[in-house]
């Protein structure tokens, strides 16, 4: 009685020109993915806008004319921002270098804000570039609470040849309605933030971060498959 074995097809050993075309790909991958990992990281980040910030001090009535004193519910203190391409450089001179032309601003007195008619945008900067002497101004329109004879408003913050911060209304032929004025205030800026925030990483630097890490992994498992 003969016995009968069965017979398994072995499997065939890979040539090794598959095999080396295989591992040339997985070096390439790999080379791919170490490009792209060292471009991100040595390319140089886009600058941010600079913003810069200023709180006034409380407004009250202008002393020198009891007539000029009435001023409007809701009108508190000056304050506001501009934005800047690039930060202020250092020792900019008032009337001088320190010309600047905001990419956009919003200013109020607490009533009104105007985020157009700029009429002056001064700076003076000290050695490291932060502000330390300004002439802003700003005109606006009048609302219902300043008075029917009221036609425009102007909104001042002035730390150069005077200091004050100042707030007018007037009519229709110049004449005052009500002052304001209040002592300088202070500025910060996005550089140098006013109060401390919490370090929240952005999303796009999360992304980017998780983006390098699979990126990473995937470079660990294809050099196991070809080693």
């Amino acid at each position: 009685m003969h016995s009968t074995c069965a017979v398994h097809a072995r499997p065939r050993p890979l040539s090794g020109d598959w095999t080396t075309a295989m591992c040339t790909a997985c070096r390439l991958t790999r080379l791919i993915l170490f490009s792209c990992a060292l471009v991100l990281g040595l390319a140089p980040r886009a600058e941010a806008d600079v913003i810069y910030t200023y709180t006034g001090n409380p407004l009250f009535p202008y002393p020198f004319d009891p007539s000029l004193g009435n001023l409007p519910a809701g009108l508190t203190h000056v304050s506001g921002s501009f934005t800047l391409a690039a930060p202020l450089g250092p020792n900019l001179t008032l009337f001088g270098t320190g010309v600047i032309t905001p990419l956009s601003f919003s200013f109020t007195d607490g009533l009104h804000t105007v985020t157009s008619g700029a009429l002056q945008t001064f700076v003076g900067t000290d050695a490291s570039g932060n502000i330390i002497r300004w002439e802003f101004g700003f005109l606006t329109t009048c609302l219902p609470i300043d008075g029917a004879s009221c036609s425009t408003i102007e909104i001042d913050t002035v730390n150069g040849n005077g200091v004050f911060d100042d707030v007018e209304a007037t009519n229709a032929v110049g004449r005052d309605i009500y002052i304001a004025q209040a002592a300088p205030g202070t500025w910060c800026s996005s550089l140098q933030p006013c109060a401390p925030v919490s370090a929240v990483p952005e999303p796009a630097t999360a992304l980017l971060l998780g983006t390098g890490l699979a990126g990473l992994l995937g470079v660990v498992g294809r050099k196991r498959l070809c080693t």
